[in-house]
């Protein structure tokens, strides 16, 4: 999926609670610093010119070595550790990191694929699904359709909440 809507969900799923959703709708977004790397492969050898008009980014070569922050990121393993520590450090856990990686992870398994499918158990497995592009028509337009849906009834209800009513007569 895209950033924003790493975004998105998590902060949709925490919105009754105030204090978490910002940091839900972060570390939704956090798992992409994986691709920072790849970038900076792709730039640094090739500059942009190349890669105007690519549509297939699966077909575009990027050497295994580049890849490994990016499956760390998108991996229960490291999100596990990380929440691990998280709670040995503060003896509770940290919900909004959970929701919003956690997230991250399940929409990346089934809208991602070739290289960039998502090894969920890394660096325990190399298993992967090759899911349907985020991008694709039958992911990409529910996907808006639905996040319009949600954010329009968020917006519904507070307008229902803070409307005032008019006395009769």
């Amino acid at each position: 999926m895209d950033v924003l809507t790493h975004a998105l969900w998590p902060y949709a799923v925490t919105v009754k609670h105030k204090r978490w959703r910002k940091w839900a709708a972060l570390w939704g977004m956090f798992p992409d610093v994986g691709v920072l790397p790849q970038l900076y492969f792709l730039l640094s050898n090739y500059g942009t010119k190349p890669f105007r008009g690519v549509n297939d980014w699966t077909s575009v070569l990027i050497p295994a070595s580049w890849m490994q922050p990016y499956y760390t990121t998108h991996s229960f393993v490291t999100l596990a550790a990380v929440a691990g520590l998280y709670w040995l450090w503060k003896k509770r856990w940290a919900w909004p990191l959970i929701i919003g990686w956690s997230s991250h992870i399940l929409l990346d398994m089934f809208t991602h694929g070739g290289v960039y499918a998502n090894r969920p158990l890394y660096p325990l497995s190399n298993f992967s699904i090759e899911g349907v592009s985020w991008a694709d028509p039958r992911i990409f337009i529910p996907n808006v359709i639905a996040l319009v849906l949600v954010y329009g009834y968020f917006g519904w209800r507070r307008w229902q909440r803070n409307r005032v009513v008019q006395p009769h007569g």
